[in-house]
């Protein structure tokens, strides 16, 4: 059985954290375009440490636009922000592989 790869960032998301993310969780706050605060970890390091052609993936699979991404990442807690994201999101507008 293939993992979809909402479910496969999910996993790469959980190893960190007691309380686990689902994959269609991850869509779903993306799609409502709100950050809940038992999230926060979760979308951070999924932003974090997830590589950009994963986040493309990903955005491309769910339809999920650059804006509704730029949105999300604008909101967690600056720590969460790295040089390699902010390119993929703003520098290159999603051209980073």
């Amino acid at each position: 059985m293939t993992m979809n790869i909402a479910d496969a960032i999910a996993v790469s998301v959980n190893v960190s954290l007691k309380e686990r993310i689902t994959g269609d969780e991850i869509v779903d706050i993306f799609r409502s375009g709100t950050l809940p605060r038992n999230r926060i970890s979760h979308i951070g390091i999924m932003f974090a440490e997830t590589h950009p052609s994963e986040l493309a993936n990903l955005f491309g699979t769910y339809n999920i636009s650059f804006l509704e991404a730029q949105k999300l990442y604008s909101a967690l807690p600056y720590f969460y922000y790295n040089s390699r994201t902010e390119a993929f999101l703003h520098g290159s507008m999603g051209k980073t592989t």
